[in-house]
């Protein structure tokens, strides 16, 4: 990404399916009486994210569905996704941070002359002795701009999606398809099995008992 153009235009989000549980301070929240799931990380990396922020906004993994749909300006896959809130909030697009008539912020050049081993191009050995690196003396990073200088609240949040934006429904009527273990026809069955079973190994008992 070093001098990268397609930096300018980078949004990078970083989620995934693990929780805080019981460590976690913040109740999940419910929707119309059904409580959901527990909350999960979102990092948002760009040019345009605020620092030292954190937001408020109630979402799902369809929000970033919702976000792919509003940059680009595509209809909404679905209901569900036209009314996931959009993490639009974590951006900030109006602030001038050095002077000029922009708001990105450049990138933090990560390299073995800085000390850390990241190839400079995508032809290269994996390093896989980092022993002569001190990482330390790279992290914590001081931020670009001080936190007491940022233009903006460090919490927020925001309600804004698709729906509010008159935004089509690609698909009008969602369907889905239950896996055959999943369905109570199967777990009928098993039950069945299970029932024909014991039923079986009891007779041969009582029949063994007989023949003695």
């Amino acid at each position: 990404m070093r001098g990268a153009p397609e930096w300018n235009s980078t949004a990078i989000f970083i989620t995934y399916d693990e929780f805080g549980g019981y460590y976690d301070q913040v109740p999940p929240p419910s929707i119309g009486g059904v409580q959901l799931g527990f909350r999960v990380p979102l990092i948002v990396i760009s040019p345009y994210a605020k620092e030292d922020y954190i937001s408020g906004t109630l979402m799902t993994h369809t929000s970033l569905i919702a976000f792919i749909d509003y940059n680009w300006r595509l209809p909404a896959l679905n209901r569900l996704v036209a009314l996931s809130n959009i993490p639009i909030d974590m951006f900030d697009f109006t602030h001038e941070y050095r002077g000029g008539n922009y708001t990105a912020r450049p990138p933090i050049v990560f390299g073995a002359q800085e000390g850390f081993p990241v190839p400079e191009t995508i032809y290269f050995r994996p390093v896989n002795n980092t022993s002569g690196y001190n990482f330390t003396s790279l992290f914590p990073l001081e931020p670009q701009i001080p936190f007491s200088q940022l233009p903006y609240a460090r919490y927020g949040s925001s309600d804004f999606n698709l729906s509010r934006v008159n935004s089509t429904v690609f698909v009008q009527k969602d369907t889905y398809i239950i896996p055959f273990y999943e369905q109570p026809l199967f777990y009928g069955i098993i039950v069945l099995v299970q029932v024909a079973v014991a039923t079986a190994g009891y007779l041969r008992r009582r029949g063994g008992g007989h023949g003695r």
